[in-house]
């Protein structure tokens, strides 16, 4: 399974080692979950590169058509614009303490502390860096890319709001449920607040 690998290796992106900080991250920073409130829109993972800066990934099987390439690229644009705008060291804390600390007394005591020690032994620095939600970065994780995902990521990335939404608007029924990852994406406020120009793309293996 991917997250296990993950909890101990990591996730590398770009050649770069990112910890795992949590998953299944709603846009209130409390985890996606059936025995409680599970109604919010919500990322795959959240990670951590070694400078602490917040790293937004979402996982796909498959993204093959260029339809797929927008809805991730929409969903987790939207996901990295919220979870900046929610953002406190606090929120990240207890929720990473809820995914990887379980239900452990200092967990529960010093999520923070938890957090901060975790990501310091993780990356074998000799002093804890502050963790931050500012310039949050993207990442689109799939098993199998088709051969327009590059050609679309650049057009998401380097286009204008408004040619986006012409687009999107002209080529699918964005109101359509399928499509809700668009109109999210399109409720956003442009430019995109605290969110990194760039999408990383991640190749995993199946498993």
């Amino acid at each position: 399974m991917l997250r296990s690998g993950w909890l101990t290796e990591g996730v590398v992106i770009n050649d770069e080692p990112h910890f795992l900080a949590g998953w299944e991250v709603m846009t209130n920073w409390q985890r996606n979950d059936s025995h409680g409130r599970f109604n919010l829109p919500s990322a795959d993972f959240v990670l951590l590169d070694k400078q602490g800066r917040l790293v937004v990934l979402e996982l796909k099987m498959r993204i093959r058509s260029p339809g797929d390439s927008l809805r991730a690229l929409c969903q987790v644009t939207h996901m990295a614009v919220r979870l900046a705008e929610s953002f406190t060291l606090d929120k990240l804390a207890k929720l990473s303490a809820d995914c990887r600390g379980g239900a452990s007394t200092r967990s529960k005591n010093d999520p923070v502390g938890l957090l901060r020690d975790a990501h310091t032994e993780f990356f074998s620095l000799t002093a804890s860096v502050p963790l931050v939600g500012t310039e949050v970065r993207r990442a689109v994780a799939a098993c199998d890319f088709g051969p327009r995902w590059s050609s679309v990521v650049e057009f998401f990335t380097n286009s204008r709001k408004d040619v986006l939404r012409a687009h999107l608007e002209s080529h699918f029924r964005v109101e359509a449920r399928s499509n809700l990852p668009m109109r999210r994406y399109l409720e956003l406020p442009n430019p995109l607040p605290r969110c990194s120009s760039e999408v990383t793309t991640l190749l995993v293996g199946k498993e």
